[in-house]
């Protein structure tokens, strides 16, 4: 399963290293390290958090068995 993990780059409570370590133990992974940004992406770097989603929503492959609904 394809999984987005985001991080922010200024995150003091939950390190950048650990988003990274995070990351390579999930197999089928992308890392997004927002600059700028601290442990809430969502409210501090909201444009930068929706443009990391997109792009890896876009990414994505349909699954067979939606395809006719």
């Amino acid at each position: 399963m394809p999984v987005l993990v985001v991080a922010g780059a200024e995150d003091v409570l939950v390190p950048l290293k650990s988003s990274q370590a995070m990351a390579s133990k999930l197999v089928n992974s992308r890392l997004v390290a927002i600059s700028g940004c601290g442990h809430l992406p969502h409210e501090e770097c909201p444009k930068a958090l929706l443009a990391a989603m997109s792009s890896f929503i876009s990414r994505l492959s349909p699954r067979p068995d939606l395809e006719n609904r």
